[in-house]
């Protein structure tokens, strides 16, 4: 394929990702953690961070930019939410403001998409990065997090991009891209080992298989030495270069992270100490029904495997083998290391498994017969558009009718149907209205009515909105289960967006 062709078809696959992602800036409220960043980004520019330390400020750097621009300003508050909202609503438009933060995500998921292209073209070829940058782009999860201003998008495209940079003797570009990913989410440190794998990996099949790599770039010849003869071993492969990338790589990384903290290594590390203690003491998480502080190991391959498209998962299957060992071996460090963690919240924190999976299920399409392949790659195109715009909620159809009976939090609802719920407040002519809502969002300052907070375990007559994290009892902070139980008598009379509930009940 002409090289003009692939990259025209290559801006059109990442232009209509991010026309989907910019519809959902306005489609959907805040997310609970959304204003946490925007503060503490905002918070950094004034010269300050220990707001919330517990994440780090580089993704937030980016985000607070365009709230700030339209005239936010940070102001000192004992919690996140008053600071962030303080921001989000003090800039005039509300939602104007909202995707101005959210816009700053925008260049990290051009990142990954970025990365996920060249390194499938640099193994495979053109054809294979086409298909690669599509299973990325057009990913429900990966679009759901890149419109967001939030770390998670970040962080994943970063360590993407350092094990690519590693992988292809590029220390001081992997270096930057490992402090990066740490800056914008310390899980990234626990995620180390897989670049160094898939670096040492890459290069060994380089060293050992060259043929290979001419075998599957169709006799291209090397591409790091233009002219070359295709069984060359390329220079970034060569074993007196390991050690040296290595190191150059580490003082680039640590020297880069200070210059972020501005050399305030105490805010580093209690920010360090905080995760530690957070993950330690575990987080409330739900699966199948059930609520547990620390989670289950098993949450996120369950996680993964329902909230993946189903072409995507069947590509992935097809493409493990041999030529794509390095990439499995990281994607499956990436899992283990997840599997470790006490806080199992959302398909969030295992982003940075899909710029591998894309590259891996490109592979297996390649492999397959030419009318299966189009058929894969058709299949995952019209996923992504039935998904759309409510990427954040997709799961494939294996999590049943109501997916919020396997999962909830950040995999379903995040707070981010408040402005649904203004449009069928308006369309039932509701007056006034019960509601037990999970999020951050200032329920004042949004086109509602009169509002009374649905009090656990007190029933209520009239119209009622509840989130599904309250009525599975994950968004209440009293002892007791079933505080929203007598509810479930009850039939909806609608589902507000994918994440809340509207009930109509009538005095006896």
């Amino acid at each position: 394929m002409p090289r003009v062709r692939v990259r025209v078809a290559a801006c059109a696959i990442v232009l209509v990702a991010v026309v989907a992602i910019v519809h959902t800036w306005t489609v959907f409220s805040q997310t609970v953690d959304e204003p946490a960043h925007v503060a503490a980004g905002a918070e950094w520019w004034g010269g300050t961070y220990a707001l919330d330390p517990q994440h780090p400020p580089l993704a937030r750097i980016f985000v607070a930019i365009g709230p700030l621009l339209r005239g936010g300003q940070y102001q000192p508050a004992p919690h996140w939410v008053i600071s962030g909202n303080a921001i989000l609503y003090g800039a005039g438009d509300y939602l104007a403001t909202l995707a101005s933060a959210r816009a700053g995500t925008l260049l990290f998921f051009l990142l990954g998409c970025w990365v996920v292209f060249a390194w499938a073209r640099r193994l495979y070829g053109d054809t294979t990065a086409l298909v690669a940058l599509a299973f990325f782009a057009l990913q429900p999860a990966v679009l759901a997090h890149a419109g967001l201003a939030t770390t998670d998008m970040a962080a994943g495209a970063t360590l993407a991009a350092a094990m690519y940079a590693a992988a292809f003797g590029a220390p001081v570009v992997a270096g930057l891209a490992i402090a990066a990913a740490i800056a914008s989410k310390f899980s990234a440190i626990a995620f180390l080992p897989a670049v160094v794998v898939a670096a040492w990996w890459q290069r060994r099949e380089a060293t050992c298989h060259p043929e290979r790599r001419a075998r599957d770039l169709g006799g291209r010849g090397a591409m790091d030495v233009p002219g070359a003869p295709p069984t060359e071993i390329p220079r970034y492969a060569r074993e007196d270069r390991w050690v040296r990338d290595v190191g150059v790589a580490a003082g680039v990384a640590i020297l880069a992270i200070l210059l972020v903290y501005r050399f305030d290594v105490a805010a580093l590390l209690r920010g360090l100490q905080d995760l530690r203690a957070h993950n330690a003491a575990g987080h409330p998480s739900y699966l199948f029904g059930e609520v547990r502080r620390g989670g289950w190991w098993y949450y996120f391959p369950i996680a993964l495997f329902l909230k993946t498209a189903l072409p995507a998962l069947f590509a992935f299957a097809m493409g493990v083998r041999k030529r794509t060992a390095p990439l499995v071996a990281a994607f499956a460090i990436l899992l283990g290391v997840a599997m470790l963690s006490r806080i199992s919240i959302g398909i969030r924190h295992v982003l940075p498994l899909y710029p591998l999976m894309a590259i891996i299920a490109a592979y297996g399409v390649m492999q397959l017969r030419r009318p299966l392949a189009i058929a894969v790659i058709v299949a995952q195109v019209a996923t992504f558009a039935l998904a759309h715009p409510d990427h954040l909620a997709y799961f494939n159809f294996t999590a049943g009718r109501d997916p919020s009976r396997v999962l909830l939090d950040s995999n379903l609802d995040w707070g981010q149907d408040l402005l649904r719920l203004e449009q069928a407040s308006a369309k039932h002519r509701i007056e006034e209205l019960h509601i037990a809502y999970f999020g951050s969002a200032d329920l004042r300052r949004h086109r509602l009515p009169k509002l009374v907070r649905l009090q656990p375990f007190t029933p209520a007559t009239g119209w009622i909105a509840i989130s599904e994290m309250h009525l599975k009892d994950l968004g209440a902070r009293n002892r007791r289960r079933g505080a929203y139980d007598w509810l479930l008598r009850h039939e909806p009379v609608e589902r507000v967006g994918t994440s809340i509930l509207l009930y109509r009940v009538q005095p006896r």
